[in-house]
């Protein structure tokens, strides 16, 4: 059954001293008991204890002693009367977590006391045990699992209490999930007589608890009462599958008014109820004796920050965007405004919400000064919260998780690389390791030239979110150490920190407690413990922890929540996820490029560099597109500059990697570089790809801080999705107002460009260009112009194409959508949705074709029966022509909800002939076989594949997390099945790997005799 098992218990409340009824319970005629040592304590080398036992027998007693766990034996003392009861006795200086007393009487050397292992060691004041999926804290403290050498060897049992928890720790011989599909069972004998309790194995036991089942027994006053994880506060740890697990209950625990721990003693035992199989084997459990300890002090958290150098992260799911409720909004604002984050990363904030909405509330409950103001930005659930300015947001990956570039400057000269997010829960393990192996690929990627994202040298990197690790640990394995797992679809592993070492796993502490736990439940029977699903994973060669904590509200003491204002049962109103806080210094300063220098302004707006010979360096985004004697524009990564005269422009073509000398100059509140034919030079480098725009909004324009860094002044940026406020035809060197609907920009046609004359279009649009700037007078705070260089840079916004599902079906000769990674609408009925997963893919189907769609935020919308039109991005996956979400363009219309659509009846060679190079016309349809068999026997299990033949042909039925088909008895004659055409094949071209998927036991239909 087990490799080696310990359990280490430990307690809210020492039980020594703290008013534990001191029971006395009688040694039967003929027999000795030894009362101490009894097993599991700690004692500090060279002090004075006693050795202490009770007997009915008479006559002379020898007390030996062994450091090597019985195996060798020393005396003690010998020729004691057995009804002395005890002896002085001075521990001796060595440090072994084997010792064992033993007293055998002269007369009769059978009945002689053992007792189980205790630990002899030189610290006065013992390692603090923390509950954070390491265990070498444990290594001093003994194993009790049990008392005649040799037995057992292969087990290991250990307890030790503080004042407060009891902790449990063990190891299995096979990796399994605790808290899952198992047959073990925790049994304690919390008064140490066997006469009570529920009679198994020598003891008996007042709590049972069945792991798998999340649930157990207490067996008080002849009565049993089913309880879950809250009737002991019981702590299970980690969350992933392990062959190790550590264990914690609260020793003040009651149930019906009754306290469970009243007694010095317990005895433990774990059970295999599947094989009867346990540990100890041996009858009468493994006994412990609580102690009287101390322990070194829990690790301390600031709920403040202590310094403007940190960057204070807050990362919390908001549970179906309880961020909005009413009833909670309170408990949200106590604990952020306690908080006072800088950056915030939400999950489960869902699209029903703005990121207006966002941000407005973020206003109320955090209110901005000096001129700042939230913003947001979204990526399928994810929102970044932030006052920074974004470079840049996307997906990483295919999955909804959100990357996030940010720009620190000028209160850091540092990017970060935040990602949020939040992939697939609970039995779905092969698509949660999907999204982080995409995850950990799109880092890869964006840490080489070349990638959509590109991040400067030593920018720091941290990943944030409800990760909902419950399964397999090689998820946190791929985002630590770059160990992707599908290199075939992913690509090749790598070192993910700068300085060739792994990412950093934060693990903060519940406050004043020693988990890791992030996420809390109800502690019904059945429910899941408190756990660890809320990760900080981090660049540590660039950046330092400061401090950390999870906001656990129910543990923190009384006069800091009334200090901050914040109630005892906010953190678990607010959400079932804790919020997450960590405190970052940047150790790594990125270099301060010159550009970036000369962009800071006085209070008037000019720059406090005016009139000085400067060098910079950049790429050209616009040399004589508005005319040689017009302003060209330089960037860098951080910021850019406009350069002026004829002599510097000519010589500049766009796109060139330049370095110019020149004087700093103002002109109308536009920063420049000035020619001056005594010092201004320029060195062409070479031909560089121009910078992607920066995705900006009119109203960042507007309130850029020109009172200080002006850091979009001279960018190459891009509005987009606004309304030009004039008709006719532009002509040059004329003002335009746009507006986003909320605030309006003028955009400047110069006359040397080929916009001249062209309609002004009466759609909406988007317009690049570089940021200029045009006020008469000081402060020049205003006058903001973007500058288009062409007609390529007008885009306007073309209205989606609505399209037959049908005509998505056409395939290359890869099998490759031919409306791959292009946005289109289509209408049908849904005919799945979360049976596959939370994300899906669900599916829906017209009366000629069907497709996958997938997402959480498209999924939660939908309920089978309901005629939707669903607008995104089309992608084929593993073969799977599918919409992903994107929350630029993605969106869900629900008409009503209509009867589902028949499914076609077809054979299995219809399915798997079907034509794949042209139109794919099965995948993603609802079908029906019949005459289907089997080819395996026994249950269904999750994520399973099953073979089945109608005769005519064989393929794979699929069975994804759906719980109802889970455990149910394959069937042994012909059925016919129902589900969707699926497909996964790992490479073009995607001509086979079709699948049967089955969305509930319906689907399944027997044949009537």
């Amino acid at each position: 059954m087990y490799k080696t098992l310990v359990i280490i218990i430990m307690t809210f409340q020492l039980l020594s001293g703290i008013g534990l009824a001191q029971t006395k319970y009688l040694t039967p005629d003929g027999q000795i008991s030894l009362l101490n040592p009894f097993g599991g304590e700690y004692f500090q080398s060279g002090i004075d204890t006693q050795i202490r036992w009770e007997t009915t027998i008479d006559g002379k007693v020898e007390i030996q002693f062994s450091s090597d766990g019985g195996n060798n034996w020393s005396i003690i003392r010998s020729n004691i009367e057995a009804g002395l009861g005890s002896i002085d006795w001075v521990l001796p200086n060595i440090k072994s977590a084997a010792c064992k007393v033993k007293i055998i009487p002269e007369m009769e050397s059978s009945l002689t006391a053992t007792s189980y292992n205790f630990s002899i060691g030189e610290e006065s004041i013992l390692p603090r045990i923390l509950v954070d999926e390491e265990f070498e804290d444990w290594d001093i403290f003994p194993n009790i699992a049990h008392v005649t050498p040799g037995a057992d060897q292969g087990h290991a049992l250990k307890v030790i209490n503080d004042k407060e928890i009891l902790y449990i720790y063990f190891e299995t011989d096979k990796v399994l999930s605790l808290q899952n599909n198992n047959s073990l069972t925790l049994y304690i004998d919390s008064d140490d007589d066997l006469l009570t309790g529920k009679p198994v194995n020598g003891i008996g036991a007042e709590i049972e608890f069945r792991f798998g089942e999340r649930q157990g027994i207490i067996y008080f006053d002849n009565n049993r009462d089913t309880i879950g994880v809250g009737a002991l506060f019981l702590i299970i740890s980690p969350t992933v599958w392990s062959d190790r697990y550590e264990i914690t209950m609260n020793l003040n625990s009651s149930f019906n008014g009754k306290k469970l721990f009243t007694h010095p003693k317990i005895r433990l035992l774990i059970r295999d109820e599947s094989t009867g199989s346990s540990i100890p084997s041996e009858n009468g459990g493994a006994g412990y004796q609580f102690g009287n300890y101390t322990f070194s002090p829990l690790e301390e958290y600031s709920l403040v920050k202590t310094s403007d150098e940190y960057i204070r992260i807050l990362s919390h799911n908001v549970l179906f965007s309880s961020f909005f409720r009413k009833d909670r909004k309170e408990a949200y604002m106590r604990m952020y405004q306690a908080i006072q984050p800088d950056i915030i990363g939400f999950s489960e904030l869902y699209p029903d919400y703005s990121l207006e909405d966002v941000t407005t509330r973020l206003e109320e409950i955090l209110p901005s000064d000096g001129g700042k103001s939230w913003k947001a930005k979204r990526t399928a659930d994810n929102v970044l919260a932030t006052r920074f300015s974004f470079k840049h947001h996307s997906s990483a990956g295919p999955f909804g998780n959100g990357a996030f570039l940010l720009d620190l400057r000028p209160a850091y000269n540092n990017d970060l690389l935040v990602i949020v997010a939040h992939p697939t829960c609970c039995d779905n393990d092969s698509s949660r390791q999907d999204e982080v192996d995409a995850i950990a690929a799109f880092i890869r990627d964006a840490k080489s030239p070349g990638s959509d994202l590109t991040i400067s040298d030593k920018t720091p990197v941290i990943i944030v979110g409800d990760m909902n690790f419950v399964g397999d640990p090689r998820q946190v394995t791929t985002l630590l150490e770059g160990d992707i797992v599908q290199e075939d679809i992913f690509g090749e592993d790598f070192t993910p920190d700068w300085d060739g070492t792994f990412f950093d796993d934060a693990k903060p502490f519940s406050s004043n407690l020693p988990h890791t736990f992030t996420h809390t439940g109800s502690g019904r029977p059945g429910t899941y413990s408190n756990g660890r699903l809320d990760y900080f994973i981090y660049s540590g060669s660039v950046l330092e922890l400061e401090n950390s904590f999870v906001m656990f509200t129910p543990a923190m003491p009384e006069n800091v929540l009334a200090e901050h204002g914040v109630k005892k049962d906010d953190s678990e109103t607010a959400s079932d996820h804790l919020p997450v806080i960590g405190d970052f210094r940047l150790t790594y300063e990125q270099e301060e490029s010159t550009i970036y220098t000369l962009r800071k302004n006085d209070k008037n707006g000019i720059p406090v560099n005016i009139s000085s010979v400067e060098t910079i360096t950049g790429i050209v985004t616009a040399s004589k597109e508005f005319g040689s004697d017009r302003n060209a524009f330089i960037e860098n990564d951080q910021a850019a500059i406009a350069v002026y005269g004829d002599d510097i422009v000519r010589k500049l073509r766009t796109g060139d990697l330049v370095t110019v000398t020149g004087t700093l100059s103002q002109s109308s509140g536009l920063t420049q570089l000035t020619f001056d034919a005594e010092i201004s030079q320029i060195i062409v480098h070479k031909k560089e790809e121009l910078p992607k725009p920066r995705l900006v909004t009119i109203a960042e324009v507007k309130e850029q801080e020109w009172n200080g860094r002006e850091l979009l002044e001279g960018r190459l940026i891009k509005i987009e999705d606004v309304q030009i406020l004039s008709s006719g035809s532009f002509s040059g060197n004329t003002n335009y107002k746009i507006t986003d609907d909320r605030d309006t920009l003028e955009i400047k046609i110069d006359e040397n460009i080929d916009l001249v004359n062209i309609s002004i279009p009466a759609e909406r649009v988007s317009i690049t260009g570089c940021l200029g700037q045009f006020k008469s007078s000081v402060p020049y705070d205003q006058g903001y112009l973007l500058y288009p260089r062409s007609a390529e840079d007008l885009d306007i916004i073309k209205e989606i194409e609505h399209v037959s599902i049908l005509k998505l079906r056409q395939n290359n000769s890869q099998g490759v959508p031919i409306y791959n990674d292009s946005t289109k609408t289509v209408s049908g009925i849904v005919t799945a949705t979360t049976q596959f997963g939370r994300n899906g893919p669900a599916f829906i189907q017209d009366g000629e074709a069907g497709v996958a769609i997938y997402g959480n935020a498209y999924v939660s919308k939908m309920n089978m029966g309901d005629s939707v039109t669903i607008t995104g991005p089309l992608v084929v996956y593993k073969g799977l022509t599918e919409y992903v979400y994107d929350a630029e363009v993605s969106e869900v219309v629900v008409h009503k909800n209509v009867t589902g659509p028949e499914p076609q009846l077809v054979t299995i060679s219809d399915i798997n002939s079907q034509k794949w190079n042209g139109k794919e016309m099965l995948e993603g349809m609802l079908v029906k076989i019949e005459n289907v068999t089997f080819l395996e026997s026994g249950t269904f299990e999750a994520y399973h594949n099953y073979q089945i033949t109608d005769g005519l042909g064989k393929m794979i039925l699929r069975i994804s997390n759906t719980r109802n088909l889970r455990g149910i008895t394959i069937p042994t004659g012909k059925v016919t099945v129902m589900g969707i055409v699926g497909q996964n094949k790992s490479s073009t071209p995607f001509e086979g790997g079709y699948q049967l998927l089955l969305r509930f036991s319906e689907d399944i239909i027997m044949k009537r005799n």
